[in-house]
């Protein structure tokens, strides 16, 4: 890359590269890349963050790999925002070791995490039941005064809920609430899930109210719901929702309808089983 016979050094190098990024023309931005440094010039963190970001978000893990593995044997030293991006690669394609092998790896190079980072940690400890890990995290982070967003109360309610501790999970999601931290569509679901799990049919009625005002019920928590009638002998109830959920245009999974149908066959309800099988 010459320009009116200037010679490019690291500087020019990183603008041209950073340029062709934000006008979409990828291809070439590697080509730079690689041409920089068959140059002998040393791409800065910046740089590789871009790239890695880029891949990342094509889904090219091998490519990310490469980048991070390279950016490591230049002595360029990644920050949280690399290991971020690495780390929701990883968590996305449930390569969990490499979660864990990266945050000790960040906590060996003195690289600080942020909520976001301790967030995924606490998911990956519930997926391998790691439930003491995940409580300590959760405790850590909110000693450390990083806990504010939703995303994170939710995560470690659900590694509560899904270890058995409802309690446990509806206290995590009562502390958030006295933050005055907004109630997200997700965040009614995992709530739904819980009183579901304690058999309470007021609360599951009345988050399900909730959940409908953030627009059209997931077909997840309409299952629960059914699932919780059917549980208690509720037949009347679980009639009742089976048309109001038909009938507002609820989208139907594979396991709602099957729930459904399974419901009207058992009920005697041969006319709202056709007129749903031939809606789907």
């Amino acid at each position: 890359m010459v320009i009116k016979g200037v010679v490019p050094n690291d500087f020019t190098y990183t603008v041209v590269i950073i340029s062709l990024v934000k006008e979409g023309l990828h291809e070439d931005a590697f080509k730079t890349f690689d041409e920089m440094k068959n140059n002998g010039f040393v791409p800065e963190e910046l740089t590789y963050n871009m790239l890695i970001n880029l891949n990342a978000k094509n889904g090219n893990r091998d490519e990310v790999q490469r980048l991070y593995e390279d950016m490591r044997f230049r002595r360029v030293a990644p920050s949280n925002y690399t290991c971020a991006t690495l780390i929701s690669l990883y968590y996305k394609y449930e390569d969990y070791p490499r979660v864990l092998s990266l945050f000790k790896e960040m906590a060996r190079n003195k690289i600080p995490a942020d909520e976001v980072i301790y967030g995924l940690l606490i998911r990956v400890y519930g997926k391998l039941g790691l439930y003491e890990d995940a409580c300590k995290t959760f405790e850590k982070i909110k000693h450390q005064g990083l806990l504010t967003n939703e995303k994170t109360y939710l995560a470690m309610a659900q590694v509560h809920l899904t270890s058995g501790n409802v309690d446990k999970a509806l206290e995590v999601i009562g502390l958030m609430k006295s933050k005055n931290i907004w109630f997200s569509r997700f965040a009614y679901i995992v709530l739904l899930q819980c009183y579901v799990t304690k058999e309470n049919v007021v609360a599951t009625e009345g988050t399900f109210l909730a959940l409908c005002k953030t627009g059209l019920p997931d077909a997840g928590s309409c299952n629960d719901v059914l699932n919780l009638y059917v549980r208690l002998n509720l037949m009347d109830k679980a009639n009742e929702f089976i048309v109001r959920i038909r009938d507002n245009g609820t989208h139907f999974d594979e396991e709602l309808y099957r729930t459904v149908m399974k419901i009207c066959c058992k009920e005697g309800m041969l006319l709202e089983a056709k007129h749903l099988t031939n809606q789907m």
